[in-house]
C-alpha cells in the first residue's frame, strides 16, 4: 500500500535514516501531502545545511497530535541532524527519546536505529587515522 510504502520511502539519499513515517496519513489530525512536504522541506534544510531550522520544523511537528510511530520516526530524524551537526550526545538523547513512542506499538525500530548508529560510530573510531602508522607496522631503527 501507499501507507507502507511512504513508512520505508527515504526521503534524500544524503539524509541516511531520514525518513517519513506514513502513518500521519491515516490519522484525522494531519493532511498526508501536508506531512509529506513538511518533511521534504526538512531534507531541503538539512541539504542545505540550514540545520536550526530543520530541527524547528520536526519539533513543530513532534508537538502534533500525529501518533505515536510517527514521532518515534521524527526522534530518529532529530538524532539523524544533531549527528549532522556533531552533536552525538544530542543524537543518543533523540533515539532514547524516539524508543519511548517506539514502545506503544512494541517496536524496536528506533533501537535497531540506534544500534546501527552507534556500530558506525565505533567503525569510525577505530579505523586509521590519515598520515599515522599503526604502532605494530613502526619500524626499529
Amino acid at each position: 500500500s501507499t501507507v507502507r510504502g511512504m513508512r520505508n520511502y527515504l526521503l534524500h539519499r544524503s539524509l541516511g535514516f531520514l525518513e517519513t513515517g506514513g502513518a500521519a496519513c491515516e490519522h484525522e489530525g494531519m493532511d498526508y501531502q501536508a506531512y509529506v512536504d513538511v518533511m521534504q522541506n526538512v531534507s531541503n534544510l538539512v541539504d542545505a545545511q540550514r540545520y536550526d531550522e530543520a530541527l524547528a520544523e520536526v519539533r513543530t511537528l513532534l508537538a502534533s497530535d500525529l501518533p505515536d510511530r510517527d514521532k518515534a520516526i521524527l526522534c530518529v530524524n532529530m538524532a539523524v541532524i544533531h549527528d549532522k551537526m556533531a552533536k552525538p550526545s544530542a543524537a543518543l538523547d533523540w533515539y532514547d527519546r524516539g524508543r519511548e513512542y517506539d514502545r506503544t506499538h512494541r517496536s524496536h525500530m528506533v533501537v535497531e536505529y540506534k544500534a546501527e548508529y552507534l556500530v558506525a560510530r565505533s567503525d569510525a573510531l577505530r579505523a586509521p587515522r590519515a598520515g599515522l602508522v599503526p604502532a605494530a607496522s613502526r619500524r626499529r631503527r
